[in-house]
């Protein structure tokens, strides 16, 4: 958390950088990733400045407080419909009333994927907490406050109609929250999407993009177990998702197999095996990242590791199991990798 200080310093990129030559050059290079910054304002400008800038945030929507010196900065990336913003807020509480909600008639659903810091408050009955890696829904048409402290996030604003298509029931959703294990493929998604806007995007890339993270808002969703009315395609992707996270966690344990699987993961065999087919089945997914592990290991100079070492680490039977599995997956021997050959 120590880098959020600089918030309250104005110390950030634009202290350094000017914001309207970045907008151009990515307007130049596609799509517009939109950039606001507190960080050259004197302290008692930026909060108001934050509240009456141009474009979209949720400064509008909102009664706020700041606690301590206020600081921001945020870059806005509109995918279609979608509306993402990626950046970075000092302490501060936040308040919408019953009253706002049907004074502006805001029909959005707002959602917090937090990347470092933390927020607690309450939407509706519901109190809600969300940490590091957490994801917090909150429906703008209800009343809802909650305190953040300094925080690195993504802003996630999508309409009610889009959501509704895509998550069915949003009854349950207000103050829900998805924990960091649910959100790990949302999270690398978005941390690629925000890396290649920077580089610039084509337009025509804009509701494609908007559909990968609506799909895997959904996924994330779906094996946080908070919606009913999910798609079938993402219900198994979220299931596959969960087996996948399980064989990474116990890749190393003797014990992984199939039967395992099926009782942690509550999946008769079929449809385990369904979930694998395209790999060729649960057994020979595990035996495939396993020699990729391996691989890793021969390929790395500073590991001096033999090959039957590996093979017992990885659970193969022997050494000329192992060789063998690893020649039909590479067209190598281990000692040619650990020569210095590549897998082609």
């Amino acid at each position: 958390m120590g880098h959020l200080c600089r918030l309250c310093r104005g110390t950030g990129w634009s202290a350094a950088l000017n914001p309207a030559m970045l907008e151009q050059r990515f307007t130049e290079r596609g799509m517009k990733l939109t950039r606001f910054s507190t960080g050259r304002l004197a302290p008692a400008q930026r909060h108001e400045a934050w509240l009456n800038r141009g474009g979209p945030g949720i400064g509008r929507l909102v009664d706020t407080r700041p606690v301590g010196v206020f600081g921001m900065w945020s870059e806005h990336l509109a995918l279609g419909t979608v509306d993402l913003n990626f950046g970075e807020m000092s302490a501060q509480h936040y308040e919408r009333t019953a009253e706002r909600c049907r004074r502006d008639q805001v029909d959005m659903i707002s959602i917090c994927l937090m990347l470092e810091g933390e927020m607690r408050g309450e939407a509706g009955d519901r109190d809600f907490i969300v940490g590091p890696g957490a994801l917090g829904v909150i429906d703008l048409a209800k009343a809802a406050r909650h305190h953040s402290t300094a925080s690195r996030t993504v802003m996630i604003t999508l309409p009610r109609a889009l959501a509704l298509t895509r998550f069915g029931c949003l009854q349950n959703l207000h103050g829900a929250v998805a924990d960091g294990g649910s959100t790990r493929l949302l999270r690398t998604h978005l941390n690629a999407l925000h890396r290649e806007a920077g580089h610039g995007l084509e337009p025509t890339v804009s509701r494609p993009l908007g559909e990968s993270v609506l799909h895997l808002l959904e996924v994330t969703l779906v094996m946080a177990k908070r919606v009913e009315n999910a798609s079938a395609q993402a219900r198994v992707a979220a299931l596959k998702l969960a087996a996948i996270d399980e064989i990474q966690r116990r890749l190393d344990w003797a014990g992984l197999d199939a039967d395992y699987l099926c009782g942690r993961l509550k999946l008769s065999r079929t449809a385990l095996y369904r979930l694998f087919a395209q790999d060729g089945g649960v057994h020979a997914y595990i035996r495939q990242v396993r020699l990729e592990q391996v691989y890793a290991a021969l390929a790395n100079p500073a590991n001096q590791a033999r090959v039957g070492d590996l093979a017992v680490r990885w659970h193969f039977s022997d050494t000329s199991h192992l060789s063998r599995a690893f020649r039909d997956a590479y067209g190598l021997s281990p000692n040619d990798v650990r020569r210095g050959r590549k897998k082609s």
